[in-house]
């Protein structure tokens, strides 16, 4: 009997791991494993193995005359009794119920249509016969077996879901929410009375349930309920949900762990005198924070000095963690468990409590605070000349955000005595000033762009994946939503710690890798046939390159398709996203193979976390390690096999709290979507079948399916050739529209179809994804329809009939272009279904100080798209962006006259703040009114309290 370890994945969709999965085929055989659980799997006899004609179909030009040598005349066809793949099995079922004409299908005439390049004798060869003549066959052949032993149950064993309660038998179950957990039975002696006495109120309930049991002989485990909510959908109840589910403890530090640091460091605390003998001393250095604007635990400061002309001193100083969390302490122990700081939208849950990682250990600005430093000499190129590594003190001058810095980043040194651009610039200590501060950020720029050039010339993988902003109000509440944009300042730090981590991986793995003690970050590298295989469909098309099969390759294609097709570039991103494994933590052997520790999408060849140990446990580690080599702590409980499980640890709990980052944003997405309705956006088809097809959401980057029977269709028709598949939709016809709309409309699917979207969300709390009907008539659509999105240039060309209205203010070309180029965050249109300009917005950001607020002005939307909330809509970009831009507040000026549209503004949350006499010239003059809507900034909302006396133009500041 042939045993084998390995951990249970259930509901994979990615492509087989180069033949080393085993599929387990149904709970009996899964023998109560759960999702994440290591477990002991006996293999089938080869004859119970399955072939996978996808993967054949797949590659069928490549392999056919290998097959060709094994078909004969003599084998006789019948496929009544073929045993199909799992991935070839849902391949044929995809959307097979919602066809009314599939009950005539036969499985021959369903393989055919499907599989119509491979003969039909194919599909008589066993397994045995396959192994023994194609030399590849682990690429096509999935080995079957059957759970025998739970090595490690690794799985939470709470789930949330519904209670259903059959009246016949009175057992009570929860059908997860997760499809990966089976029902769970819960003894109705356990079910409290009043829920089983009034079970009609609880139909639409959600409970929380842990598994308590799960008998040898049963298929179902046997559970309790522990919470039950009421408000489903609700973002606190999402979130307790989540957190429970996956593991993740979000409790209070006990009281003990409290106590424990309080004696340790008193309130009073401060570094002993020999910590300053015993470090190098940096406090009179610039050294600055960069980090977002609302991160408290500042882990990591960097410097900058001019040693010549050509050589240059780069400081990277991380917090001292080590120096605070003692080896087994309580403190530690809880950190060594959670193992990560888990970044939800609304709130942090951290490893530490906030008396270590806000005060004791953050580097916040006019503190003197212990650091260890890895301080670089590196010149104009990039290059570097020495580094040295250790123990240092440090005083922060500033406490800078990413948008100062790009802001100190694209000024030149003539524009720094501008204050204009210095709003809201943080408090400086010390003797340094702006100007100090700027240069040595460009300067620091400068090589990191040099780095990161390097870094990619040296096949770095980069894959830019969207992250949702949202901005929330009261109670968490979300409120707007954006894209979060990368800027250079987020690169130049990205790039600084990724040359500090390298190195240190390079220090740790000399000092350490003997004893078998290098605590090291590796990837593995891509499986780049199941990549070409995933690929192919798009290939065939002439959609996606061919022969991917290197790093260098897959940047080559990157490049090209980002600079020709972006929505191309997206589907070859998420082809490569599904075939990337996740990087792991090890404890790494100098006898290990080199390979088994290269970092794949860096491209390095040691590579470590060093730079955030306040919210990472395993740069505490790498802390204490790099103590121990330079000669700061003599003895440490570290060994290899500790090493390996704190690694084991760190990489479950990593990933969960990447799950549960995941989840918040789409619970964030699913509240806000439940707050405006739905959402229309742009998709973008991944994949099709007979009665469905995928879409890559671009506004997200989220992989969506969407099913024939939940559009409103006559029929659909699946056609399938040698290139490619299409699904031809029939659309009903549309009641009491357009005669052109009454007479229906045919639509065809087919990979790479450019779509447009509408996002809901239903009772459950589940969201939804519909197709919208391409329209044939300009009269047959409502505001859900609608594209917002940022405006172009050519844009400019077209707007003009949306400014027919008297009321609308109307500007020349060139202050259009001024706008344009000068606040292009703040320039937005609505665009319809067939491209037409609907409306637009157009503001800047300006003012000093308290003053510092977002203007609206231009708001205009054409007169036959009057009342679909398209003003609202746009107000919304455009209070968003000035929320990121930390505004205090958002101002527009309307005439006194205008009464609608100051009705408007009002119901939007706009006040009279004053009036300004004759703004608006004409015969004659009229006032106007200075309308404003205090922003998060301005929590005390001063900037909106009505002025008592209306003001003249030259008043206004």
């Amino acid at each position: 009997m042939r045993l084998v370890a390995q951990q249970c994945r259930i509901g994979l969709r990615n492509l087989r791991d180069q033949g080393l999965d085993i599929y387990i085929k149904s709970l009996i055989d899964r023998n109560r494993a759960l999702n994440g659980d290591t477990v002991a799997v006996k293999l089938y006899d080869a004859k119970e193995w399955t072939i996978s004609y996808t993967d054949i179909d797949l590659n069928w030009d490549k392999w056919k005359r290998d097959f060709d040598t094994i078909l004969s005349e003599e084998i006789i066809v019948d496929l009544n009794n073929l045993k199909l793949n799992s991935k070839d099995s849902n391949k044929l079922s995809l959307g097979m119920i919602s066809s009314p004409n599939d009950s005539s299908k036969t499985k021959k005439d369903l393989i055919q249509g499907e599989f119509q390049n491979l003969p039909l004798k194919l599909f008589m060869l066993d397994v045995e016969i396959l192994k023994a003549n194609i030399p590849y066959w682990p690429e096509f052949i999935q080995r079957t077996g059957k759970v025998v032993h739970i090595i490690e149950r690794n799985h939470s064993l709470k789930m949330a879901g519904s209670l259903h309660i059959d009246m016949k038998t009175n057992i009570c179950r929860i059908n997860s929410r997760d499809i990966k957990i089976p029902p769970v039975i819960i003894p109705s002696n356990v079910v409290p009375g009043y829920i089983l006495q009034k079970q009609e109120s609880y139909k639409n309930h959600l409970f929380l349930a842990t598994i308590s049991d799960w008998p040898v002989d049963s298929l179902y485990p046997k559970g309790e309920i522990i919470k039950v909510f009421e408000e489903i959908g609700d973002v606190v109840v999402e979130h307790e949900v989540c957190l429970m589910t996956l593991g993740i403890d979000s409790q209070d530090f006990p009281d003990e762990v409290i106590e424990e640091y309080q004696a340790s460091y008193p309130n009073d605390w401060k570094i002993p005198l020999e910590e300053f003998k015993n470090r190098k001393d940096l406090r009179n250095d610039c050294v600055f924070t960069i980090d977002p604007e609302t991160a408290k635990d500042l882990d990591d400061a960097v410097s900058f000095r001019a040693i010549s002309q050509n050589l240059f001193e780069i400081g990277i100083h991380i917090a001292d963690v080590s120096y605070f969390i003692q080896e087994n302490s309580k403190i530690d122990a809880i950190a060594k468990d959670r193992a990560t700081s888990v970044y939800l939208v609304h709130k942090v849950i951290p490893m530490l409590p906030h008396i270590f990682s806000q005060n004791l250990c953050s580097l916040n600005p006019n503190e003197d605070k212990l650091t260890l430093s890895i301080i670089f000499k590196i010149d104009s190129d990039g290059e570097i000349h020495d580094r040295w590594i250790g123990r240092t003190i440090i005083n922060s001058c500033c406490k800078l955000n990413y948008e100062i810095a790009q802001v100190l980043i694209e000024l030149d040194e003539s524009s720094m005595d501008d204050r204009n651009h210095f709003h809201q610039f943080p408090k400086i200590y010390g003797k340094w000033t702006v100007n100090d501060i700027g240069h040595r950020v460009r300067c620091l720029n400068k090589i990191a762009r040099k780095l990161r050039e390097k870094r990619f010339e040296n096949n770095s993988l980069y894959i830019n994946k969207k992250k949702i902003y949202f901005l929330l109000g009261e109670n968490n509440q979300p409120i707007a939503m954006n894209n979060y944009q990368l800027q250079e300042s987020n690169y130049l730090i990205e790039e600084l710690m990724l040359l500090a981590n390298k190195y240190i991986a390079k220090f740790i793995f000399k000092k350490f890798a003997k004893k078998g003690m290098a605590f090291l970050r590796k990837h593995a590298p891509i499986d780049f046939k199941s990549l070409n295989n995933l690929m192919k469909p798009f290939q065939k098309n002439a959609i996606l390159p061919n022969n991917i099969d290197s790093i260098a390759s897959i940047l080559n294609a990157s490049k090209s398709l980002k600079e020709d097709d972006p929505i191309v570039y997206k589907i070859f991103s998420t082809c490569l996203i599904k075939s990337l494994k996740l990087a792991e933590y090890v404890a790494v052997d100098s006898r290990d193979s080199a390979s088994s520790f290269h970092h794949f999408a860096l491209n390095f060849d040691k590579y470590t976390h060093f730079t955030s140990p306040i919210r990472r446990y395993a740069d505490v580690v790498v802390h204490r390690l790099l103590c121990l080599a330079l000669g700061y702590s003599s003895t440490t409980t570290l060994d290899r096999n500790q090493l390996k499980m704190i690694a084991k640890n760190c990489n479950t709990r990593k990933y969960n709290a990447f799950l549960a980052s995941e989840k918040s944003s789409e619970i964030y997405l699913k509240a806000y979507l439940n707050l405006i309705g739905s959402f229309v956006c742009e998709a973008v088809v991944f994949n099709v079948y007979d009665h469905s097809f995928d879409v890559i959401i671009l506004d997200f980057d989220l992989m969506q399916r969407i099913y024939t029977d939940k559009m409103h269709l006559e029929n659909s028709e699946f056609v399938r050739d040698h290139r490619s598949a299409c699904l031809k939709l029939y659309w009903k016809p549309i009641e009491n529209g357009p005669q052109f709309d009454r007479n229906g409309l045919e639509q065809t699917i087919i990979r790479n179809s450019r779509l447009k979207v509408e996002l809901k969300v239903n009772k459950k709390f589940e969201m939804k994804v519909m197709l919208q009907k391409r329209l044939s008539s300009r009269n047959s659509f409502d505001s859900t329809m609608t594209n917002l999105r940022p405006f172009r240039l050519d844009d400019l060309f077209h707007f003009n009939t949306v400014n027919l209205d008297p009321f609308t203010e109307t500007y020349g070309l060139s202050f259009y272009l001024q706008y344009l180029t000068q606040w292009p965050e703040y320039f937005h249109t609505a665009e319809s279904p067939w491209g037409e300009i609907m409306g637009y917005i157009m503001g800047k950001v300006e003012g000093s100080g308290t003053n510092w607020h977002g203007h609206v002005t231009a708001l205009t939307v054409g007169p036959q798209y009057r009342r679909l909330n398209l003003a609202a809509k746009l107000m919304y970009c455009l209070e968003l962006t000035s929320e990121r831009k930390l505004a205090y507040f958002v101002d527009l000026f309307v005439r006194v006259s205008n009464s609608i549209a100051i009705n408007m503004y009002k119901n939007l949350g706009y006040t009279v703040y004053r009036q300004v006499l004759e703004y608006y010239t004409g015969d004659p003059d009229e006032d106007a009114y200075d309308m404003r809507k205090a922003l998060s900034k301005d929590k005390e909302k001063k900037s909106i309290i009505p002025l008592p006396h209306p003001v003249k133009i030259t008043d206004l500041e």
